[in-house]
C-alpha cells in the first residue's frame, strides 16, 4: 500500500485529473486499511497482531515509531 501511495503522489507533474486520482485512491486505501484489512488481521491472530498495531506506524512500517509506544523491554538502553 505504501507502495502505491508513493507512487500516485511522486507524479513530476500534478495536472488536476491526477490529483483527483491520488486523493480518490488515498482515501480508498486508507480506509481499506482501517476497515477491512485490519479488523480481519486482528480476527485471525488475535491479540499479537493488536499489540503489533501499538509500535508499528501504519503506513510507513520502516519509520522507528516513538519510544513511548513501545514496550520498556524494546526501547535502548534498558
Amino acid at each position: 500500500m505504501t507502495g502505491m501511495l508513493l507512487t500516485l503522489w511522486s507524479t513530476p507533474l500534478m495536472t488536476v485529473s491526477r490529483l483527483m486520482i491520488a486523493l480518490i485512491y488515498t482515501v480508498w486505501i486508507a480506509l481499506s486499511v482501517l476497515y477491512l484489512e485490519e479488523p480481519e488481521l486482528k480476527e485471525m491472530i488475535g491479540d499479537d497482531y493488536s499489540e503489533y498495531l501499538k509500535t508499528v506506524p501504519r503506513f510507513c512500517p520502516f519509520t522507528a515509531p516513538s519510544s513511548e509506544s513501545m514496550p520498556v523491554d524494546h526501547v535502548k538502553g534498558t
